[in-house]
C-alpha cells in the first residue's frame, strides 16, 4: 500500500501529474538497461532456502540491529549527562560519544541495507513479471488514462511524502519506489569487448521532487 502524506492546500490532481510524469521519466530513461534484463535470470540468488525463509531472516536481523542502535542512542544520551555532571572529564567523555556517533552511523546503514535486500526478496516476483511486460508497457506509456496511470503508480511507487518548506512557501515530494530503478546502468566487462559480458547496477529507490 502506497503511504500517501498531503499536505491539505497542495493540489492533489497536480501531484498526482507529478509523481506520474517522474515516474514515465525514470522508465523512459531506463528502456536500454531494462532491455538487457530479458537474458538474464532476475532470480539469480539460487539458495536452497525460500524466498519467505529469507525473508523472514532478513527481518529477523532488521530487528536485532535496530535494538542494537537504540542501545546506542541510550548510550550517547548517558554520556551527554556525564558531561554535564562532570564537565571536568568533557574531552573524555567527547571522544567516547564521537565512537559511539560513529557506530550509530554505520548501524544505520547496515539497517537501511538489510531494508533493501528484504525490499529484493519482497518484490522478487514485481522484477520478473515487469521484466516480462515492460517492453509493451512502456510503448504505450503515454496514451494511458489517470485510472490507469494510478495503477501504474501503484505497481511501481512504495511511498510519496510530502514536505512544506514556510520559509519558501514550497512544497517537496519524496518519491520512493519499490525498485531500484533512478538511475540504474549497465556495466560491461569489458567496453571494447561487450561479448565478455556485463551486469546490471542497481540505481537508487528514492527521488525528491520539487514543486
Amino acid at each position: 500500500m502506497i503511504s500517501l502524506c498531503v499536505i491539505v492546500v497542495l493540489d492533489s490532481i497536480r501531484t498526482e501529474d507529478v509523481v506520474w510524469e517522474t515516474l514515465s521519466e525514470v522508465l523512459q530513461v531506463s528502456t536500454q538497461q531494462k532491455e538487457k534484463f530479458k537474458g538474464m535470470s532476475l532470480s539469480a540468488k539460487k539458495s536452497t532456502e525460500t524466498r519467505v525463509q529469507l525473508m523472514k531472516r532478513t527481518q529477523t536481523e532488521i530487528v536485532q540491529t535496530q535494538g542494537i542502535l537504540k542501545r546506542l542512542e541510550t548510550s550517547i544520551d548517558s554520556q551527554r549527562i556525564e558531561k554535564t555532571i562532570n564537565p571536568s572529564k568533557a574531552k573524555i567523555v567527547d571522544d567516547f560519544i564521537a565512537k559511539l556517533v560513529k557506530t550509530k552511523e554505520e548501524i544505520n546503514q547496515k539497517i537501511q541495507g538489510l531494508e533493501n535486500q528484504y525490499s529484493n526478496y519482497e518484490n522478487d516476483s514485481l522484477w520478473i513479471d515487469w521484466v516480462k511486460d515492460y517492453q509493451d508497457k512502456i510503448k504505450d506509456i503515454g496514451s494511458l488514462d489517470r485510472n490507469e496511470r494510478n495503477d501504474e503508480v501503484k505497481k511501481y511507487v512504495k511511498g510519496i511524502l510530502v514536505n512544506f518548506d514556510p520559509a519558501k512557501r514550497t512544497h517537496t515530494l519524496k518519491l520512493r519506489l519499490k525498485l531500484p530503478l533512478i538511475g540504474d546502468g549497465l556495466e560491461y566487462e569489458d567496453k571494447k569487448k561487450k561479448s565478455k559480458g556485463y551486469k546490471i547496477t542497481e540505481g537508487s529507490y528514492e527521488k525528491d521532487i520539487n514543486l
